[in-house]
Formats: C-alpha cells, sequence, structure tokens
C-alpha cells in the first residue's frame, strides 16, 4: 500500500514523523507487547481514493497496491499519510486511550468506544468476508473514523460502490450489542410451563446455548430463546456466552515502527455474552389414570374433581382422555382429595376418596380403577312336543346355551338347564351386547339366536323362554310293483306304523273325530298320514296287500329328519304269478305179448311223451311263446303273470297226429299269502 502527498509540505511532514516517532499514550500501563515485521503482498486489485482531513487544505491519497501482513496475520493502516515499510514493528495493546501523530503533525485520540467501532469496522467489513476489495473499503471507513473524509474514488472501484459498502457495514456495527435485550432481566416461571425471551438485538443467536442448563431444557427458535423448567431446576442466574473466535476476538495490537505508518490488528475484546435471573415456581400435578378393574383398559369420559382435603367443593374438575387420563396441575404443594363425580353409563361410580399429598415441582399418579355394571341372562327351555308321539309339551333339560359377545364375537359363558329346563348365567358385563346360542337338542329345530341388549341396569336379569318344536315331516306311503317300479293304482291296502316297537295311531277329524292306527291306499295306490310324524326311526308294515300280490313280510324302515317337508316311502310287493302244468300222454308201444299160437301182439300204455310243441297266447296282451313237452315229465311253464292263455298243440311228436283243440287256462288272484296259482292241461294223443 502507498500513500503520497501532494506538496513539499506534506513530505516534510511524514519525514518529521518518521524521525520523530512521536507516541502520545494516555496510560502508559502495557498489558501486552508484541514484535513483527510488516510484510506485503500484492492486491488483486487496485483501488484509487483520495482522502481530505478537515483541517488540511490539500488531499490525501491511497493507492490499493498492497495487503499489509504482521506474523501472517492483516492489519489495517491507521495513517494516510505515512509510507508502510516492510521493517520491524514494535506493538502493544491499545491503552484506554491511544494517542498518535501523524507525519503531517496532526494528533488524534484512539478511545476505547472508536477502538471497539474500529475493531467492528474489521469485523463485518473485512474478517467476515476476506477478499481484497474489502480489505481497501475497510481501511477507508477506518480514516474516515480518524477525521479524512473521502472525496474521489477510481480504477476498479466507485465512491458509490463504497457508500454502499460503507453503510452496511455501519449498520451492523451500529446494531452492535454486547448482550442480548434480555439481559440481567428476572423472570417467573412455573414447572411445567416455559418462558420464551425475544432478543431485539439479535445477539442471543451468537450465543452458545446448550440443549440443557441448570435444570432448563432450552430451545433456539431465531431470535426467540425459550426455557421449560424440569423438576431438577431452581431459581438463580443462568449464563450464556459467545464461542471464543480466534481472530475475532482478543487483544487489539498498535503496530509502530520509526518513519513507517502505523498499524494494527484490530480485535473485538469480550465474546458476547448473556444472563437470565429465573425464579422457579415449583406447583405440583396430580395425573390420574382411570382404567376397567378387570381388562385394564383406559376409561375414557370420566369425571372428577380436585377438592381441598375434607371440602365439598371441587377446585378444579376434567374428564379423562382417550388414553383414560386427567392431569390437574399448578397444584400448592399440600394435601388434595380426589374424588369421581360421574363415570360412563355401563359402569358403577368409584365413591372412594384419594388422598393425595403433592411435592414441590412433581407429578403424584392416582390409579383409579372402575367396577362395570353387572347382568345376567336366565332361560326357561321347553320342547314343545315330546318325540315320543304323546304331543306333551316338557321341560328342556340338560341343554347347553352359550353367550357369544359381539364386541369380540367370542364365547363368554355357557349354562346347562336344569330339570325344569331352567338355567342361569354367571355375571356378565353390562357393556357389551349379546347373543343368546343354543345347543339344540336331537330331534328339534333350532331356535334362531337371541340377542341381549344390556340397559344399564346394575344386576339386572334378562329372562327368555325358548321352546323348540320337534323335527317333523308328512309320510306318503306309495304302492309299487317290485319288479316294474310301476305304481300299484289299488286302493284297500293297508299299512300299519311302529315306533319302537309301539304301534302308532294318528287322529282324523274327517268325516268324525277318530283315532287310526291303519293307514289304506286310495285308488291310486296312495295314502298320506294325517299328520306329521315327529323325529325317529320308524317301521312300516303292511297288513293287506293288493289283489294279485303276494303280503310283504318286510317291514320297511322310515327315517324322520325334519329336513324334508313330504317323506315319499315307495313300498314294495312282488305280484302274484301263475304257472300251468302241462301233461301230454299218448300210447306207447311198451312190449310184445306172444299167445300160445305163436302170435305176436304189442303191448301200449299211456305215458307222457315227449317232442310236443305248444303255443300260449295271453288272451289280455296277445303275447305268444311256445314251450315243448320232455318224454316221462309234465311240462311247467315259467312263471306268468296272472290272467287267461289260450293252449294249442302246433306240432306234434313222430308218429301222432296234432290236436288243434284251443285250451283256455286261467291263472287267478289267490289268498295274500300264496304267491303262485299253478294250473294243470292234460292233453291226449
Amino acid at each position: 500500500m502507498i500513500k503520497k502527498v501532494k506538496t513539499l509540505a506534506l513530505v516534510l511532514g511524514v519525514l518529521l514523523g518518521t524521525l520523530t516517532g512521536i507516541i502520545f499514550q494516555k496510560t502508559p500501563k502495557v498489558v501486552f507487547a508484541d514484535s513483527g515485521t510488516l510484510q506485503k503482498r500484492e492486491s488483486g486489485v487496485t483501488p484509487y481514493a483520495e482522502f481530505r482531513h478537515k483541517d488540511a487544505s490539500r488531499n490525501t491519497w491511497y493507492e490499493g497496491g498492497h495487503i499489509l501482513f504482521i506474523n501472517g496475520e492483516v492489519v489495517i493502516c491507521l495513517d494516510p499519510t505515512t509510507y508502510a515499510y516492510e521493517v520491524g514493528y514494535a506493538g502493544k495493546e491499545f491503552s484506554d486511550v491511544e494517542e498518535l501523530a501523524t507525519s503531517s503533525g496532526r494528533r488524534y485520540k484512539i478511545d476505547t468506544d472508536l477502538q471497539l467501532t474500529l475493531a467492528l469496522v474489521s469485523y463485518y467489513g473485512y474478517q467476515q468476508n476476506p477478499n481484497d476489495l474489502n480489505y481497501h473499503f475497510t481501511t477507508w471507513i477506518g480514516y474516515e473514523l480518524l477525521g479524512w473524509d473521502i472525496q474521489t474514488v477510481s480504477n476498479g472501484a466507485t465512491l458509490e460502490q463504497y457508500q454502499v459498502f460503507k453503510a452496511d457495514v455501519m449498520a451492523k456495527v451500529n446494531g452492535y450489542k454486547d448482550n442480548p435485550s434480555w439481559h440481567n432481566g428476572t423472570y417467573t416461571v412455573k414447572i411445567g410451563e416455559h418462558i420464551t425471551l425475544t432478543d431485539t438485538y439479535n445477539v442471543v443467536q451468537n450465543l452458545i446455548i446448550p440443549s440443557e442448563i441448570n435444570g432448563f431444557v432450552t430451545s433456539l427458535n431465531g431470535n426467540q430463546l425459550t426455557l421449560t423448567p424440569t423438576k431438577e431446576a431452581t431459581t438463580g442466574k443462568i449464563k450464556f456466552i459467545q464461542p471464543f473466535i480466534q481472530g475475532v476476538h482478543g487483544l487489539s495490537i498498535i503496530y509502530r515502527s520509526e518513519g513507517s505508518q502505523t498499524v494494527s490488528k484490530l480485535r473485538i475484546s469480550d465474546p458476547q455474552y448473556a444472563s437470565v435471573n429465573i425464579n422457579v415456581i415449583k406447583n405440583g400435578n396430580i395425573k390420574i389414570v382411570k382404567t376397567d378393574s378387570e381388562t385394564g383398559q383406559p376409561l375414557s369420559d370420566v369425571e372428577f374433581g380436585v377438592f381441598e382435603h375434607d371440602s365439598d367443593t371441587p377446585l378444579k374438575t376434567g374428564v379423562t382422555d382417550g388414553n383414560g387420563v386427567l392431569e390437574f396441575t399448578d397444584l400448592d404443594s399440600k394435601t388434595f382429595d380426589i374424588k369421581e363425580l360421574r363415570t360412563k353409563e355401563t359402569y358403577r361410580l368409584n365413591d372412594k376418596v384419594y388422598s393425595v399429598s403433592v411435592p414441590a415441582g412433581e407429578t403424584v399418579t392416582v390409579n383409579a380403577t372402575n367396577v362395570v355394571k353387572k347382568m345376567r341372562i336366565s332361560v326357561s327351555k321347553h320342547l314343545d312336543t315330546a318325540l315320543d308321539g304323546s304331543g306333551t309339551r316338557a321341560a328342556g333339560s340338560g341343554i347347553t346355551f352359550d353367550i357369544v359377545s359381539l364386541n369380540t364375537h367370542q364365547v363368554v359363558s355357557s349354562m346347562l338347564t336344569d330339570a325344569n329346563g331352567y338355567a342361569i348365567s354367571e355375571e356378565l358385563r353390562q357393556d357389551d351386547r349379546y347373543q343368546l346360542v343354543e345347543h339344540t337338542p336331537e330331534g328339534y329345530q333350532s331356535t334362531e339366536p337371541i340377542t341381549v341388549e344390556p340397559t344399564g341396569e346394575d344386576g339386572k336379569i334378562y329372562h327368555y323362554i325358548v321352546e323348540n318344536n320337534a323335527k317333523k315331516s308328512y309320510v306318503q306311503i306309495v304302492k309299487v310293483d317290485e319288479d316294474t317300479g310301476e305304481t300299484i293304482k289299488a286302493s284297500g291296502v293297508s299299512f300299519q306304523l311302529f315306533k319302537d316297537g309301539q304301534l302308532v295311531s294318528q287322529q282324523v277329524t274327517y268325516p268324525s273325530m277318530q283315532t287310526i292306527d291303519t293307514f289304506t291306499t286310495d285308488e291310486n295306490g296312495q295314502v298320506t298320514l294325517p299328520q306329521q310324524l315327529t323325529y325317529g326311526t320308524y317301521t312300516l308294515k303292511e297288513v293287506k296287500a293288493p289283489t294279485g300280490y303276494v303280503l310283504s313280510d318286510k317291514p320297511l324302515t322310515i327315517d324322520i329328519t325334519g329336513e324334508d317337508t313330504l317323506v315319499t316311502v315307495r313300498f314294495k310287493n312282488a305280484a302274484q304269478k301263475g304257472i300251468i302244468a302241462l301233461s301230454k300222454t299218448g300210447q306207447v308201444l311198451t312190449s310184445w305179448q306172444t299167445d300160445a299160437n305163436g302170435v305176436h301182439t304189442p303191448v301200449y300204455q299211456d305215458q307222457l311223451i315227449g317232442g310236443a310243441t305248444f303255443q300260449l297266447t295271453n288272451v289280455n296282451t296277445g303275447k305268444s311263446f311256445t314251450v315243448t313237452t320232455q318224454a316221462g315229465q309234465v311240462l311247467r311253464t315259467p312263471e306268468l303273470d296272472l290272467g287267461e292263455y289260450d293252449v294249442v298243440e302246433v306240432s306234434a311228436p313222430k308218429g301222432y297226429m296234432t290236436d288243434n283243440t284251443v285250451y283256455r287256462v286261467s291263472l287267478t288272484p289267490q289268498a295274500q299269502s300264496v304267491r303262485l296259482d299253478v294250473k294243470s292241461l292234460s292233453v291226449y294223443n
């Protein structure tokens, strides 16, 4: 950096200042000394400026050719009228009032306020953004603070550019505070609350704010510091300080060398700091946790009051939240009574008084429970029709009922009816809905589950009468031919029905009220029992067969499950059959007889002869078939349907004449126990 004067007088003044090295100090005490050689580095920019002191008649000019250093640290020029040489310098700590003399013979003072201002200018002007142009502009601001006014700016910089820079730096300098706006203030806060301190000086952002200090939890948001006391917090002073920044904080050193300009390392002496006085009020709290006495689940919307001990007037009231929690805060450190004022509709009110001593600054937890209101379910069980067919309404004993929670869909209880058909459950919770589900006894129709809606009345018994209808079905008996499967359309066929060996009887009302135990088919060969049969196994026996059929000796089993409205039973009968026993006889030469004269005479006898073929024709159907006799045997036809048959010989054995006579044979129904009608036919040739 080169300073030049435009007049000889100014040059002489510089020489005089160099020779005399006049240094005026108001305070001779030296706290810190330093020395070093001034060094220069060429500047990347070389702005030119001219200054004039208020007492001068000519300008001093500044050519920014170099950046100055001592011991590797940047130094700022304090004398615009003297040239800076790369020579040894002696340095010392600034006095409270530092007096300087320029080479022109002017004297000026730097007191502690100006010293701080110069240090802040150095900090905001150069140290926060250390580039070469900022170095020159910062030096110029220092000149102006020492009494020189800037006149012109050129060579890569403008006066307007400088003035903008200066205005920004001086705004920061003028706004600088050692402490926040709330420094040394006194505040009061309660445990469980917090205070927020707003710093209008914007200092607090520069301080070290630990997350917790002296029992306070801290939070910094911009210029707002929030302090939240924990139960360990105590009344007292809390202090904060800015971290010490090397090169920013410390001692400001002024360097002199005879015949060379005066320079300095400018520092802010102490970091910013703050203290605040906090008065902590340690009131206590009572936390109520409300749960179900059985399940441990939290209970919401239960109202409590906090009372002075032995008082009936609540100080505060509140209701538990969704987690079953209610907290009464900011209570004096003494004994209070906690009383339950209102509970949920399905619970019994807890009338216990909880006496609670509240320590200062602490929270006492009260665990309170409620017993849910209870209820029971009872049933009277009836079976409306006994399965024995008696029609008697019987008590349903030994029948299980399950009680199902509609909240959980799980069985929560079961009960078994006694000999009178009565059962009652154990105690159940009123805060649920239930279904009463029967284990249906065998042979009876299931009942629909009964939904039980509790009304909230404690101890109530919900009674239900449950009746079962026996499973029943109508029975239709259809008479069918065993061979063809066709319905035998014959009336008068009779049946009897047995259950467990007992004859079953039923009532009919038409044409008059009467009890019958024999059931007879109509002209369609069918009969439907007049009344339904109840669940069980029955035996059907035929007592009269249709004409032309054999009475069945095979009882038929009928299972009534109640699943079908009508059960159709097809009762089979074997049709009676007929056989024609055909005898074909004729004379057969059996031997020769010789008389006294020696004459041989044949001997014939009537015998069954074979080889004769007969045609048999069913008169009703016209169907025919043939059979052929065997010698010495009576021919038996296959079993034939009952009816009339025409029998005629169609072929005689050799040596015999054919008998063309048509013989009609009738095969007729016999007694029910007789299976075959056998008719004999003899034909002689």
